[in-house]
């Protein structure tokens, strides 16, 4: 599982990078399925990794993981698959669905109030307290850079007012990209007792594509 991790995440974060004499990292959107300035009304036809076409075998590669999948992100095409659409749990590359929906549905400048439970909730952390307060921007760069789970809790509750409430809209967002064989139960990707949470390779692999199109200055944090 932590190499799809990382698949997804050098397919997704690590393609363009331009720097200007302020030193910013600019990423222009490419070429993807002929749809690049403009944004779609629809995603259909336009998001998802077309067929694999005949490549390097499984061997060859030496993918040990249980699913992954490599797409060309300037024609779309699949050059390597395998069980790529497994429900597998997915861990922290859930939190690539966590910022879509962020930067969805809040500006970058909006402040966010850090509660007791997004401080306690452990494992991977940016190292907030309770109390503090953090622009959405800065709870990007430590949802990306170090997966904190406390930033994840801190923008769910700061965007929806709660994170249940942000669940449905990172699963609404699924259905509307078309897939299938997604369920979001946290904004962290950490496992719940009894709860199934579950994702593919390619609904990954879509998502990734979706936003990176999309926004720019997550291809700017990612670059980081």
């Amino acid at each position: 599982m932590l190499a799809a991790f990382f698949l997804v995440f050098a397919l997704a974060f690590g393609y363009f990078y331009t720097p200007r004499k302020n030193s910013e990292v600019v990423t222009p959107i490419p070429n993807i399925f002929g749809a690049s300035s403009e944004v779609a009304k629809s995603p259909e036809n336009l998001w998802f990794p077309q067929q694999p076409y005949s490549g390097k075998g499984e061997s060859e590669l030496g993918v040990g993981a249980l699913s992954a999948l490599l797409v060309n992100f300037d024609d779309g095409k699949v050059v390597y698959s395998k069980a790529a659409k497994e429900k597998l749990p997915a861990a922290s590359t859930i939190k690539i669905m966590t910022a879509l929906v962020a930067l969805e549905n809040a500006r970058l400048s909006d402040s966010f109030q850090v509660s007791e439970k997004a401080s306690k909730i452990g494992e991977k952390s940016m190292g907030l307290t309770f109390g503090e307060r953090l622009s959405l921007k800065e709870l990007l760069y430590g949802l990306i850079l170090v997966s904190g789970n406390d930033a994840a809790v801190t923008i769910a509750e700061g965007v929806a007012g709660s994170e249940d409430a942000f669940v449905q809209l990172m699963n609404n967002k699924a259905l509307y990209l078309g897939l299938s064989d997604t369920k979001f139960i946290n904004a962290s990707g950490l496992d719940e007792d009894g709860k199934a949470q579950f994702t593919t390779a390619y609904d990954m692999a879509t998502i990734a594509h979706y936003l990176w199109e999309h926004y720019p200055e997550f291809r700017t944090i990612s670059a980081t």
